[in-house]
């Protein structure tokens, strides 16, 4: 949840980020207490500790307030030019400041995978393209197939040609007993 909440902020759909912070926060507080009841072993793969869950607990504190601030610069009809990159430069526990050369018209990872990024501790790169171009499929249109269904193919060469199919001695045998009946 936490990772779509992010991508409905990145969209400045704040209200839904918003829900989804306070859900990841219930999500987060009952991964709390079940901890406290959870024997680790020292074979287990994955071990989480309290004091994780707890900077997790502040991550997400963090990013409902700034959800929060957007989301009334937004409504206040203040300037909201490079909100995102001044949301971005925002910091509440003081180590997750985030670059602020960041440019959100970058070109993504996924297109330039033969170039090593020379920013590794930037929070906020760019991926892939979100939310994707919409570009068009190339189809026939809807017409061609309704009329499709009303045209009708002649089935032999024959046919085709616009002359009458020949037929063998045996065929027109049995169309002329057919006839006399």
């Amino acid at each position: 949840t936490l990772f779509v909440a992010l991508a409905y902020s990145a969209l400045n759909k704040e209200w839904e980020a918003i829900i989804l912070y306070d859900r990841a926060r219930e999500y987060n507080a009952q991964a709390r207490a079940s901890l406290s009841q959870l024997i680790l072993d020292k074979d287990d793969i994955l071990i989480v500790t309290i004091k994780e869950v707890t900077e997790m607990d502040n991550i997400l504190r963090g990013k409902k307030c700034k959800a929060r601030a957007s989301l009334h610069i937004l409504h206040d009809g203040l300037d909201d030019s490079n909100l995102t990159k001044k949301m971005g430069e925002m910091s509440f526990d003081g180590k997750s400041k985030v670059d602020s050369n960041i440019d959100n018209n970058e070109i993504p990872l996924s297109e330039r995978l033969n170039q090593y990024p020379s920013n590794l501790s930037m929070n906020n790169a760019r991926l892939i393209n979100f939310p994707p171009e919409f570009t068009p499929i190339p189809a026939k249109p809807l017409f061609f197939d309704i009329a499709f269904n009303y045209v009708d193919f002649p089935l032999t060469l024959s046919q085709r040609a616009g002359r009458k199919a020949q037929t063998s001695f045996l065929e027109s045998f049995l169309n002329v007993l057919k006839s006399d009946k």
